[in-house]
């Protein structure tokens, strides 16, 4: 962050202070730091998809075997609490 002596503005630095010169009306405080996350989210799952792609499986797929696993033998549940555990619709579980 440029907001230290020394420290070069980043792309978030730099977008921030676009919009702070087109729009003085609105706050922009928290841009930067959701625009850093924004782009570490991003880079990261470049990484996570190329190691589940790499065992034949897409990101839903992992969370599904995950849901399963870490609830103990006999890793089963229904369907609808499946969905609840994945933040996804029943019509989405299907």
């Amino acid at each position: 962050m440029a907001d230290r002596p020394g420290t070069p503005p980043d792309f978030a630095d730099i977008a921030v202070a676009h919009w702070e010169r087109e729009r003085p009306d609105l706050d922009f405080a928290a841009m930067g730091t959701l625009a850093r996350f924004a782009r570490l989210h991003i880079a990261g799952s470049r990484h996570v998809d190329a190691v589940f792609a790499a065992h034949g499986l897409d990101r839903g797929e992992f969370d599904v075997l995950a849901s399963l696993r870490r609830t103990g033998a006999p890793h089963e549940m229904p369907p609808s609490q499946l969905a609840e555990i994945l933040l996804i619709t029943r019509a989405g579980m299907t």
